[in-house]
């Protein structure tokens, strides 16, 4: 049996842009914490039902600080426009 402990990392995420590939009730917790260390996030989600968007990242897109795109992940696509550098953008 194989088991797994968590890994604590720091990174300087300073100017990056992250991508959250769908949403859930963490995707608010995590922009924060993307957003409280510099980085842009952008939320790609297929839903286009605002309730299932949780109320604190609509807060953050109606504030300019997050991106929501309500359409399909597209990863070729996706990867090389939006993501950092060091995807191919």
């Amino acid at each position: 049996m194989v088991t797994h402990s968590e890994m604590l990392a720091s990174l300087n995420c300073q100017g990056e842009v992250h991508l959250f590939v769908g949403v859930s009730p963490l995707a608010y917790t995590r922009a924060q914490t993307v957003l409280a260390n510099g980085a842009t996030p952008i939320v790609i989600t297929h839903t286009t039902e605002q309730e299932k968007i949780p109320r604190g990242l609509v807060r953050l897109e109606d504030e300019k600080k997050v991106k929501i795109l309500r359409r399909k992940f597209d990863v070729e696509r996706d990867l090389v426009t939006l993501g950092r550098e060091k995807c191919g953008q």
